[in-house]
């Protein structure tokens, strides 16, 4: 019987370490692997098509005709975002940061 509530005891103190284990590597601070890859993410880069229209008839257009439009395009960019400024708030608890968009 002492043997069941000593094993019983063992498993519910492996558990509750597992947990602060898992608790500590999840958290976002400054060295630890997850900020860094939280910081870096996303890494690939967003592929962002536009496309622009012209009006070819704008004297018509203004008296009231229909509206004669000419697609140009598409132009293409990249979008890559990263996170810039990072400080933490309120204790630790929120992160605050910038987010850098180049094209």
């Amino acid at each position: 019987m002492a043997l069941l509530v000593t094993s019983l005891m063992m498993v519910d103190e492996v558990k509750r370490i597992r947990q602060e284990t898992v608790k500590k590597s999840v958290v976002l601070k400054e060295g630890n692997p997850v900020y860094e890859k939280w910081v870096e993410q996303p890494n690939n880069p967003t592929e962002v098509v536009v496309m622009l229209y012209n009006v070819t008839n704008p004297e018509a257009a203004m008296q009231g005709a229909r509206i004669t439009l000419r697609e140009t395009g598409p132009f293409v960019y990249w979008k890559k975002e990263r996170k810039a400024n990072i400080t933490a708030q309120r204790d630790g608890n929120l992160l605050q940061y910038d987010l850098d968009t180049t094209y």
